[in-house]
């Protein structure tokens, strides 16, 4: 096979990540067909260290849905602890997500395409005696395919935009690597007074050759994925669709200027309505340099001191002060306090541009134990035009079990709980103008809290 013909071939797959895994873990995938055809899909787990592949295929009729452990779906009902997996759906209506979980803790992750330059946009780091605050990300980087060792660098950069230091890694054909930030750049990171290191940021990844990424903020009571982001790629308006924050709620915008260039950008928090919460707030970030603040204090929002503090929902505009183009890369966390300050579960989902879809979120779950949500931002300014949206929750043999029209006005947003009746499937979502969406699965009681990927067909 030549390597214009290699590449493309990559180019057609995508690509789930496998953390290093424990014995009590569990990995799932669940599947939804879109389409009007029954549809083959072939998954394969590459042990990243060995280069060994194991493969399977799912089949799923028109409208259905199947959650499988992955181990169900290789021959042999063995599955590598680390590694990668490889998705390929012929061309056919199939989207697939990954979950990754313990009787502790759940994360879920998207399927990504390989590139050659790549942001992880949420690096933290704060370990040493600090308990239920000890954090540290993990970082897994895999090359599939190729014939020859590719050369991968990793900068680390603080939010001011100065890089602290960089690692070059040599990535062999169909070989991972998974590093924890604080021992890969342990000479470089700041002592933080505990008896470990301190650092806020993100990583850049550039490599000669076409590899995939994701990183993982770990603490002793949540995880939570990112896949890396693309560079390069720019847009006049950027939507983070969903923050909370009072009632046990806090959320943290994270945003980084990914040119050469400075830039000031516009952050507007409006609520369902349209209506701006707090104030509009303009921030000048130079070439590389960030943000990571609190929405609360970010945009200056007061509340009423009462215990528990009122709820605040809403969405985020984020732009060029100049209305043009830009490349910025970031994500929302919204977490669920515990007692004191700690975080007790959360999810961290990217920011990005509306699109016109039709959108799939292929994992939902309902009953006394789990809910799913989701929050759609309109970005649409004409005050004479509706968005009219369609949502339909769809059982996992392809039943749709309800349909709700939403016509959202000018700069609204709408936000939905799934029905406790609506035990398992998928959600299913068109509109007439673009959106941007976030879905989100959790236990009624905050122990687990997940983004679920809204994936565009």
């Amino acid at each position: 096979m030549t390597m214009p013909a290699l590449f493309l071939t990559l180019l057609l797959q995508s690509f789930l990540p496998l953390f290093d895994t424990g014995p009590n873990d569990y990995i799932g995938l669940s599947f939804v067909n879109s389409g009007n055809s029954t549809a083959i899909v072939e998954v394969s787990a590459t042990d990243g260290d060995t280069g060994s592949v194991l493969g399977g295929q799912v089949t799923l009729v028109a409208g259905e849905q199947r959650a499988l452990l992955l181990e169900e779906i290789l021959v042999g009902g063995v599955r590598p602890d680390s590694g990668w997996i490889r998705v390929d759906s012929g061309g056919s209506s199939v989207d697939v997500v990954l979950a990754h979980g313990d009787p502790d803790r759940l994360t879920i992750a998207e399927p990504v395409l390989p590139a050659t330059s790549l942001t992880l946009p949420d690096v933290r780091v704060d370990t040493g005696f600090k308990e239920l605050g000890h954090t540290d990300t993990l970082v897994t980087i895999a090359r599939p395919g190729g014939f020859f060792p590719a050369s991968v660098t990793l900068e680390l950069i603080g939010l001011d935009g100065v890089s602290v230091g960089s690692v070059p890694i040599t990535l062999g054909a169909n070989r991972h690597v998974t590093l924890k930030i604080s021992e890969a750049f342990s000479d470089v990171l700041p002592d933080n007074g505990a008896g470990g290191r301190a650092f806020e940021g993100y990583l850049r990844l550039s490599s000669g050759d076409a590899v995939v990424a994701w990183q993982r903020v770990e603490t002793p009571l949540f995880s939570n994925v990112l896949d890396a982001q693309a560079v390069g790629e720019t847009t006049g308006l950027y939507l983070a669709p969903f923050f909370v924050f009072g009632g046990g709620y806090r959320s943290t915008l994270n945003l980084v200027n990914s040119t050469e260039e400075t830039l000031t950008v516009e952050l507007i928090a409006e609520d369902g309505s349209g209506n701006v919460v707090g104030e509009v707030v303009e921030r000048t970030l130079g070439p590389g340099e960030g943000i990571r603040s609190d929405v609360q204090e970010l945009f200056g929002v007061v509340t009423i001191a009462i215990f528990p503090a009122p709820v605040v929902d809403g969405y985020i505009r984020i732009r060029d002060s100049q209305n043009q183009a830009v490349a910025l890369v970031g994500n929302v966390e919204v977490a669920a306090i515990g007692q004191g300050t700690f975080t007790q579960s959360s999810m961290s989902y990217p920011i990005g541009p509306a699109s016109a879809g039709p959108w799939v979120i292929p994992l939902a779950l309902g009953g006394s134990t789990y809910y799913s949500g989701l929050a759609i931002a309109n970005p649409n300014e004409l005050l004479a035009v509706q968005t009219e949206v369609t949502i339909e929750f769809v059982e996992a043999d392809g039943t749709v079990m309800e349909v709700e029209e939403v016509s959202l006005s000018p700069r609204g947003q709408h936000t939905r709980v799934l029905p406790e009746t609506f035990q398992s499937g998928y959600v299913r979502i068109r509109s007439n103008m673009p959106i941007r969406i976030v879905g989100a699965l959790g236990t009624r009681d905050s122990r687990f809290l997940e983004q679920v990927p809204v994936l565009d067909q």
